[in-house]
């Protein structure tokens, strides 16, 4: 091969910064999450600001989803993209929930119906949502746990016998309250035993580090949602609000 036809090293002095468009989006994709974040925060504007964080997941769920029926290719990958998409949106939709204030609808004299149906409908969304983390980063909670010192068929016992029917309660709306805060507990219990990433801050730099942290904050905004889940209850469309009707 001709020497004259190898390309030349590019000189660090010439080199085009191919690293200002990577830092330009990471910077603008911060702002556009901190910003909204910062008006949850502090109480302003909450339901724009709510919004605004549901449109990201969202749109990440439905990429994901549209790759799948695109290529026609099951992939856990994709599913645990989605799962943990629609689980970030459920959580937000809790606190979009609950910026609804119930109107109390006065007729003739007759006593206050108490129906909000914008904030009913949201909270049935976010309870379905907010436990498909069970279809994603569970399973990886398992394998941390069964990592751990811990029996792998007792650990499939208690997901059997304890989670899922909590999980289906969460779903239906029965029992909501305490069926969400034991679904917050195993959710917690399991992902500081699985992916204690805080015990090892000497290794911030290592890519392992970075992985535990992300399913580590993954459960901590579905236990999030869950809390808010305990405190507003399931809604009107419930198996426990009917029951108060009859």
């Amino acid at each position: 091969m001709d020497r004259a036809s190898v390309p030349r090293e590019i000189n660090s002095t010439n080199a085009p910064n191919i690293n200002f468009p990577t830092h330009f989006m990471t910077l603008t994709l911060l702002l556009t999450r901190a910003i909204p974040l910062g008006f949850v925060l502090v109480g302003k504007h909450v339901q724009l600001a709510c919004l605004c964080l549901v449109s990201f997941p969202l749109l990440g769920a439905a990429t994901a989803m549209g790759y799948m029926i695109f290529t026609l290719y099951f992939s856990w990958s994709a599913i645990y993209v989605i799962s943990t998409c629609l689980t970030l949106s459920g959580s937000v939709g809790m606190i979009l929930a609950e910026t609804f204030e119930e109107k109390d609808l006065y007729l003739a004299g007759l006593p206050s119906l108490g129906i909000n149906k914008k904030m009913s409908v949201i909270q049935l969304l976010a309870r379905l949502t907010i436990v498909t983390v069970f279809l994603g980063i569970q399973t990886q909670y398992s394998r941390g746990m069964n990592n751990h010192l811990f029996n792998e068929q007792l650990v499939f016992c208690l997901e059997v016998l304890v989670v899922t029917p909590t999980v289906v309660a969460v779903i239906v709306g029965y029992k909501t309250k305490l069926a969400a805060l034991v679904c917050g507990l195993w959710l917690l219990a399991a992902s500081l035993i699985s992916f204690p990433f805080f015990l090892h801050l000497d290794r911030i730099t290592s890519s392992v580090f970075w992985v535990e942290a992300t399913f580590f904050s993954e459960a901590l905004a579905a236990v999030g949602g869950l809390l808010y889940l305990i405190i507003l209850g399931a809604g009107t469309y419930s198996v426990d609000h009917m029951k108060k009707n009859f």
